[in-house]
């Protein structure tokens, strides 16, 4: 008896866990795009003019190539869908668009993510958004 209790409680415990814990090897195994971002609730949506990759090659990295440049750093995710990319850095500081140059200051300032088949969304504070489709 004591052991189906045991087994019940395990069985209960992992469910409750995985659904804290949105399957983050979907999200790391794909290539990202990114289809929009917008810097503040009063701000308008931007679209890209080129296609922008999102990568995860590592459990805790990520890489972004833009127009030029590509950048990484390491990327944290953490119980209830929050996440924070630190210690980006790129290959040079100049030469791409007005866009990727944006998009790059906002993936620092991101806290959120949902995830929902095809499209990644990345939020922050004061209305950040950052959408990806997979590619």
């Amino acid at each position: 008896m004591k052991n189906a209790l045991r087994i019940t409680m395990v069985v209960v415990m992992c469910t409750l866990l995985s659904a804290c814990f949105p399957d983050r090897k979907e999200i790391r195994d794909n290539t990202w795009i990114a289809v929009s971002l917008k810097a503040s609730d009063n701000d308008s949506t931007w679209n890209p003019g080129a296609a922008y990759e999102l990568t995860f090659p590592e459990k805790r990295g990520f890489s972004i190539q833009l127009d030029v440049n590509t950048c990484g750093g390491k990327v944290v995710f953490n119980p209830n869908n929050i996440i924070f990319f630190n210690d980006i850095f790129c290959t040079e500081a100049c030469c791409d668009s007005p866009f990727a140059t944006e998009l790059l200051r906002l993936l620092a300032k991101v806290n959120r993510y949902q995830f929902n088949e095809n499209q990644m969304v990345l939020t922050g504070n004061n209305g950040i958004t950052i959408s990806f489709v997979r590619k």
